[in-house]
């Protein structure tokens, strides 16, 4: 374990996800819910969209995000209503320490468009599943296609969406979301 309880594979996670924009949180899996609320607050977002994987980890953001007077969408919201959420609440299957990316796995569309219509994302990693580099990450990828617990929709997301012109202008978020924050949850 290196600086502020961060293991050295977090550690390097944490430095390559800020070259690309991503903030992350070190946090206590049972501050998760709080951390998230104060995410959310800090954007101004009123209407939450969560995977089916937060839900089911993590019941309480549900009853934190609707006391903190915050909307959350039902599990079963269509595309236009995820498409004017204000913020996704997404479980990562696992992070890459190489890239500062994050794999997004989903059985379900709905699930996939938590994490690519909102405005602001918000992951959720357990540090114990990240990566070192690409090779580990394409090594789950392969067990999952080969594998029983087939993910139909699976994305590495490195940072926020992010798109440049022919002249080189970079502009942030056209295509999904502008800001992404990371938690990274220890496993007590």
């Amino acid at each position: 374990m290196i600086a502020h309880g961060l293991s050295s594979l977090a550690a390097a996670f944490v430095e390559r996800a800020a070259s690309v924009g991503t903030q992350t949180h070190p946090a206590r899996r049972a501050g998760a819910p709080r951390l998230i609320v104060q995410l959310v607050a800090g954007e101004r977002a009123s209407r939450v969209a969560l995977d089916t994987d937060t839900r089911a980890r993590l019941p309480e953001s549900t009853s934190a995000l609707a006391a903190a007077r915050r909307a959350v969408l039902p599990p079963d919201a269509a595309p236009s209503q995820l498409a004017d959420a204000d913020a996704g609440v997404s479980w990562a299957a696992f992070g890459v320490a190489e890239t500062g990316s994050v794999a997004l796995a989903a059985r379900a569309t709905s699930d996939r468009l938590v994490g690519m219509l909102p405005p602001l994302h918000v992951v959720l990693l357990a540090q114990s599943q990240i990566v070192p580099d690409l090779d580990a990450a394409a090594a789950r990828l392969r067990d999952w296609t080969a594998g029983g617990a087939r993910q139909p929709y699976v994305s590495l997301v490195t940072g926020a969406s992010r798109t440049s012109d022919i002249e080189r202008v970079l502009t942030i978020g056209v295509h999904g979301p502008r800001v992404q924050h990371v938690l990274l949850l220890t496993d007590e």
